[in-house]
């Protein structure tokens, strides 16, 4: 099939609107103002306007939990929005996976994988009985915390993935 110029207009322009169709509520002013302060150190027109061109760009760090930016943002972001009365973070939460959901069709990424949900690698000693082998996991290549406010956000990530994996079962 050969593509018209037509057929390309048509396309690119229903990328477009797919990127402003933003069907969800937004978060908040409070939510907003942690995931700009966060997502603007990490890379360039971070936004949470839906009808902004960087819009989906700023999506991929928290959604693309392979990317490069998602475990700094979710660190930092909970430990801002850990300070938050809890209606305001239970209504981020539960937006958060639908929204990475909505993100991953539109860009065609798989947006429920994360390596800290994955079972930890074990191995048995092997035939000539030396000591088993370990693969490294994401828990060893985690940087250590190195002070308490550290420590929390690790703990509310922690338990931020343990509840949308649990959603997610849903």
């Amino acid at each position: 099939m050969q593509l018209t110029p037509a057929l390309l207009i048509a396309i690119a322009m229903s990328l477009v609107h797919g990127q402003t169709d933003f069907p969800f509520e937004r978060n908040g002013e409070c939510i907003d103002k942690c995931s700009l302060a966060t997502g603007t150190k990490l890379i360039d027109g971070f936004t949470v306007d839906p009808t902004s061109p960087d819009f989906m760009k700023s999506l991929d760090v928290f959604c693309d939990k392979t990317g490069p930016h998602y475990n700094a943002y979710m660190n930092e972001a909970m430990e801002c929005m850990g300070k938050f009365p809890k209606d305001q973070l239970d209504g981020f939460m539960k937006n958060f996976r639908p929204i990475c959901n909505w993100y991953g069709e539109k860009v065609g990424k798989d947006t429920t994988t994360n390596a800290l949900n994955k079972p930890k690698s074990t191995s048995s000693p092997s035939a000539t009985g030396s000591s088993p082998s370990s693969t490294p996991t994401a828990d060893n290549n985690q940087t250590k915390p190195n002070s308490s406010a550290s420590l929390q956000a690790t703990t509310l990530l922690s338990l931020a993935s343990i509840f949308l994996a649990a959603v997610a079962q849903l």
